[in-house]
């Protein structure tokens, strides 16, 4: 039987933004207007969005997965890899 490469080791493979940088750098740039809103949808079997509305009217929106969501968790909690994707 081939074993499959663990998903940790083919997502740093692939070029992406987390939502977390994409987040940062939304909110670095769009603080300085004003006042910002957040939400999170409610959760789907396919996942959620996240928006985030500024006051000079430009939205960050993201629909995130739930293997994003327990990526960028893994990631924030310190692990390097996520225990039920292996």
């Amino acid at each position: 039987m081939t074993s499959l490469p663990v998903a940790s080791t083919f997502l740093a493979q692939v070029p992406r933004v987390s939502l977390l940088a994409d987040l940062e750098d939304f909110l670095a740039r769009h603080r300085p207007h004003g006042g910002l809103v957040g939400d999170a949808g409610e959760p789907r079997a396919n996942g959620y969005e996240v928006t985030v509305a500024c006051a000079c009217g430009v939205t960050f929106v993201r629909w995130i997965t739930p293997a994003e969501a327990a990526e960028e968790l893994a990631v924030l909690g310190g692990m390097t890899q996520v225990p039920w994707w292996d």
